[in-house]
């Protein structure tokens, strides 16, 4: 199948986000990078001129690098709340690496798609049906009951917290791309999944009609289904998203079947 050349890259949306707010952080903080490198570089003066006198360009020198080399690594080192864009990013490309071999088998993958209810990380259609796959990529441990995430931290089981939005934003999600379909006269059950990069001892778990899937089976997973399309269905709803998400990967309002 043709590549749609308006598609976007898998954590493109997370991606942008990332990058636009860590600029507005620098931009904040700028003036406190270059007193980091000169503290770095003082400390190797003062110990070059206290104890070796006679190496100073060495501790200059040595001081310089250290001083650099620390302020690349606070300049890349943003807030929480700003760092988890680039987590989620990392998340999403994980996830589209695993699911790129399937592409091979006729299996048609859409990233980052834009919808009323917010970004799609994935629209996957294959032989085992339509998938909309929202990732996330979380530090802790993962387990999930009555359609509710919950992460506890290794360092202590006894604390962590509970997202109750995961599984609603992943059935709204669904029930759009599966409107998209109806307006141009297709019928498809499309199944919400969450993929999660983290330590998920559940592996493949449906709850709150979500699938929950460990990143590392997902493809695995995947495969065990049991067939629902063939190859010229797959086509026939992948073209169809494909039209509904022309022109910068959004998902537009149902656009009606051609009828010829």
């Amino acid at each position: 199948m043709a590549t749609n050349t308006d598609e976007r890259k898998p954590g493109q949306f997370a991606d942008e986000r990332f990058r636009e707010r860590k600029r507005a952080w620098l931009k904040r903080i700028w003036w406190i990078l270059p007193l980091v490198a000169a503290f770095e570089v003082a400390v190797f003066a003062s110990l070059g001129w206290l104890f070796y006198r006679d190496h100073m360009p060495f501790f200059w020198g040595t001081g310089l690098g250290v001083g650099l080399s620390v302020m690349y690594w606070f300049a890349d080192s943003p807030p929480h709340h700003i760092e988890r864009w680039r987590q989620g990013a990392q998340g999403e490309k994980q996830t589209a690496k695993q699911l790129r071999p399937l592409l091979r088998d006729g299996w048609v993958l859409l990233n980052d798609v834009e919808s009323r209810y917010g970004n799609i990380d994935h629209i996957l259609v294959g032989p085992a049906g339509v998938f909309v796959l929202e990732t996330k990529n979380l530090n802790g441990v993962c387990a999930v009951g009555e359609g509710i995430l919950s992460v506890r931290w290794r360092e202590d089981p006894t604390d962590g917290y509970e997202n109750h939005s995961i599984a609603p934003r992943a059935r709204a999600a669904a029930a759009e791309v599966a409107e998209q379909l109806r307006g141009q006269g297709l019928r498809q059950w499309v199944q919400p999944v969450v993929v999660l990069w983290s330590s998920f001892e559940q592996t493949s778990f449906k709850s709150g009609k979500v699938a929950w899937i460990s990143g590392k089976e997902l493809r695995a997973s995947l495969l065990k289904q049991q067939p629902r399309l063939t190859a010229a269905e797959v086509a026939k709803v992948a073209g169809a998203l494909r039209r509904s998400t022309a022109g910068g990967g959004v998902l537009r309002e149902p656009v009606p079947a051609v009828v010829s």
